[in-house]
This record gives C-alpha cells, structure tokens and sequence, in this order.
C-alpha cells in the first residue's frame, strides 16, 4: 500500500450502537479528539467512499475535492454548535434510529440519523446530531457531523 493510502478503516467501532455511544461519551466530555477518530479522514474518504458514491456518476456528479469541502464544512459547523451547545455536561441519550440504509460498493451507509435524549425538563426530543454513518468491513465511522443546528 502507497503512504497516505488507507488499507482500512482507523479509530470507528465494530457497531452502529457503540459508535453513536462512544459520540455521546465525546460530546459529555468535550473530547474533540475522539470526535475526530470516530469520522471518516479524507485519506478513507477519497480512497473507500468517493470511488463507489453516487457522486461519481450524473446527474449527482461532483468532484472529490468540491464533495469532501461541502461534506467537511458542513460536519465542522455541525460539530462546533453541538459541543457549544452540550459539551461537557449530561447528554441524556436514550437511543437512536437511522431512517435509510444504502449498499455504497461494499460499503452500508445509514442517513437521517437522529437521537432521542432526555431534556433537563423531563421531556423526550429526537433531534439529528449528526450526518450518515458508514460501515466497511465491519468497521463504522460517521460520514460526518452535520446537524440540525
């Protein structure tokens, strides 16, 4: 394998449900570094997931580079407000649901992600936190942070 070229997947987990818990235990802690090793890097993103997306053929066609600005910028934004709005402290994560599973190549993509939580109040809200997860080789990391903020 050439350097800067990934073999597999770094830093996810083996399931959906103990990477979104492992989020939450990142976003209660303000730990933006386990933040970044549970997101796909741009080296997985341009060698796994670019090559077999959508966004490789018409009429969805964008160039790698414009797709991973947009996708980047996006989680970024998506990440900044969430740990601005509840980094470090209780979270009240109850579960989560994914609302569309897509066969990506090899890869399985989950959209519409969202979690419901427990508020100060009592109440119960579903909100998205973030953007789809993907899995490779049974490996899942987040395609990225984009959020309902």
């Amino acid at each position: 394998m050439a350097p800067g070229i990934p073999s597999t997947f770094t830093g996810g987990d083996r399931s959906r449900e103990s990477l979104v818990r492992r989020w939450v235990r990142a976003v209660e802690t303000s730990d933006t570094t386990a933040l970044r090793d549970l997101l796909i890097t741009p080296e997985e993103f341009i060698t796994f997931y670019y090559p077999a997306s959508r966004f490789t053929r018409a009429p969805y066609r964008q160039s790698p580079r414009l797709l991973w600005f947009l996708m980047s910028s996006n989680s970024s934004q998506g990440a900044a407000r969430v740990l601005q709005r509840h980094g470090g402290q209780p979270f009240g994560f109850r579960s989560f649901s994914c609302g569309t599973e897509e066969k990506v190549g090899t890869m399985q993509t989950w959209s519409d992600c969202r979690i419901q939580r427990r508020l100060d109040d009592g109440r119960d809200a579903e909100m998205r936190f973030f953007g789809g997860i993907i899995e490779r080789e049974g490996m899942y990391k987040f395609l990225s942070y984009a959020s309902d903020y």
